[in-house]
């Protein structure tokens, strides 16, 4: 036996476990009986001393079982990313159709490694999340976010202000909107004659990733066209995994899962987040079925690999080494 079957033997077993119901060390908040966010992978060692205390990895359960993975994108790496504080610092709102989250978002300043104390920038935010699709309402920062759910209603208030208004303002991400936005901001670019090419990428990451466009704004008829636009400047932009990627989810009709990519390196290595300091021990090897969660950052992908019991596991892989 291989070390690569032995390790995903390993993993595969306690991915089993997890399936219905968080792994030992997992912090979770319960929703309703049937839906929660698990936060998972806590800050350890240097991590934790560089940056303190929090977990780079939630994740919404539904009820149906679907996973919806909260802003993959942004995992926390050497040089910054998004710290999740966890359960405690977590509500539900009085209707369980929202729920708000506590998150830090950090990053080195500068060149050079992150040095606690020295180098690193952080501020802190709160998303508010639809318990029904997973999508990111809003992400304020500032004093709203010390408010609170108020009675039965969903109210947020900061002492006696309401503040439901702005815990709610949020820009549209429907892929319409985000395939106009970058229409406008190229022909603005083209009429005063900028040596500078608007990206559809940044419009993107401005609304908190692929993931998240595609939860608050699942792919139906009415919008097919919109993101089959998006999905072909993605790929002029030179982001193919990412337009595969979206052409796919957009596919009306088709299962959830819908269209694997296969490994075409004889060996590639399995990391716990988007950097080479994050390798682990499993290896794919060329011809393996994957299925990609979310295009990441600078060719980076988390994908879902299921071995022979079908049970998933949740990697990040080089895009480099996916046809």
């Amino acid at each position: 036996m291989t070390m690569r079957i032995k390790n995903l033997v390993a993993i595969t077993s306690l991915t089993a476990l997890s399936a219905s119901h968080a792994m030992a060390g997992d912090d979770v908040l319960q929703i309703n009986r049937q839906s929660r966010i698990e936060f998972s992978d806590p800050l350890q060692g240097w991590d934790r001393d560089t940056y303190g205390a929090g977990w780079k990895r939630a994740r919404l359960i539904k009820p149906s079982g679907e996973i919806v993975e909260l802003l993959p994108s942004e995992r926390l790496t050497s040089i910054g990313g998004t710290i999740f504080s966890g359960a405690f610092y977590s509500s539900v709102s009085p209707s369980r159709k929202y729920v708000f989250l506590s998150t830090i978002d950090t990053g080195v300043v500068g060149d050079g490694p992150a040095q606690a104390g020295k180098n690193i920038h952080s501020r802190a935010y709160c998303p508010v999340i639809s318990t029904e699709s997973g999508c990111i309402l809003s992400n304020n920062t500032g004093e709203v976010c010390g408010g609170h759910w108020e009675g039965k209603k969903d109210l947020w208030r900061y002492g006696v202000d309401d503040r439901t208004d702005t815990m709610f303002k949020w820009t549209s991400f429907k892929a319409e909107d985000i395939w106009g936005s970058f229409v406008k901001s190229e022909n603005f670019a083209k009429s005063v004659d900028w040596h500078f090419e608007p990206k559809i990428n940044d419009e993107v990451v401005r609304s908190f990733g692929l993931i998240n466009i595609l939860a608050c704004d699942p792919p139906s008829a009415k919008n097919r066209g919109a993101y089959l636009l998006v999905a072909r400047q993605l790929e002029v932009e030179g982001r193919g995994i990412e337009a595969k990627f979206l052409r796919r989810k957009s596919n009306v009709g088709a299962k959830q899962n819908n269209g694997v990519d296969r490994v075409k390196a004889d060996k590639s290595w399995l990391y716990d987040g988007p950097e080479d300091q994050a390798r682990t021990r499993m290896y794919l090897i060329k011809g393996d079925e994957i299925e990609v969660i979310s295009p990441g950052s600078s060719g980076w992908v988390y994908v879902e690999y299921k071995g022979k019991n079908k049970m998933a596991i949740r990697k990040w892989i080089k895009g480099e080494s996916i046809e």
